[in-house]
């Protein structure tokens, strides 16, 4: 260890600690099976990159990853270093996820007197059980009472997506389970929508 150079080693690009891999046997491999310590490793890498993506968007570009890879023989019986899995996930959040979400925005759009709310932290039921709200929106009740406001959330529960809501002095179904957040989303407008209907009646 007397002519180690540790300079060296690190603008070589070699690792202090040894990369996580995951290895694909064929087809029916899935990145989410028993293979925790990899998920985490590349979600806090993607993280880095892309502070802030969803938990909902970082779950599904990993899922897409793993889907591409094990799709294809050219890597079956192959380990997949992390890094690697980083930047093909990375590569189709920004070709799929964020160009499909920006074309997603500039359709579907809260109607005015409803305003996104920003911090979901209070609005998620179970973070352990992957419980979350994704997105939310309140407005004053009737349009016009500011004490007492109706809130619509959109909810990812496992892997499914529910429309969700608060409605002071009455009740909001609970609606779903919808296979993607789009759905949810395309709802949820069409919720507020009417919601905004009666306010003007």
């Amino acid at each position: 260890m007397d002519n180690f150079d540790l300079k060296k080693y690190l603008a070589e690009g070699k690792l202090l600690k040894e990369e996580l891999t995951w290895y694909i046997e064929d087809e029916n491999e899935d990145v989410s099976f028993q293979n925790y310590k990899y998920i985490k490793e590349v979600g806090k890498e993607i993280m880095k990159i892309h502070p802030d993506i969803s938990s909902e968007d970082l779950y599904k570009i990993i899922i897409m990853t793993g889907e591409q890879y094990s799709r294809d023989e050219e890597w079956h019986g192959d380990s997949i270093p992390s890094g690697n899995f980083v930047k093909a996930a990375v590569e189709i959040y920004t070709t799929d996820i964020l160009a499909e979400g920006k074309l997603l925005k500039e359709e579907l759009k809260a109607p005015s007197g409803w305003t996104e709310i920003k911090d979901l932290s209070d609005m998620h039921r179970s973070e352990e059980d992957d419980e979350i709200a994704v997105k939310a929106w309140d407005a004053p009740m009737e349009g016009w009472d500011e004490e007492n406001k109706d809130i619509i959330v959109v909810r990812k529960e496992d892997d499914k997506f529910y429309l969700d809501g608060y409605i002071p002095f009455g009740s909001f179904d609970k609606q779903g389970p919808f296979d993607t957040y789009e759905e949810a989303l395309k709802l949820a407008v069409e919720e507020m929508e009417a919601f905004k209907e009666d306010w003007d009646e």
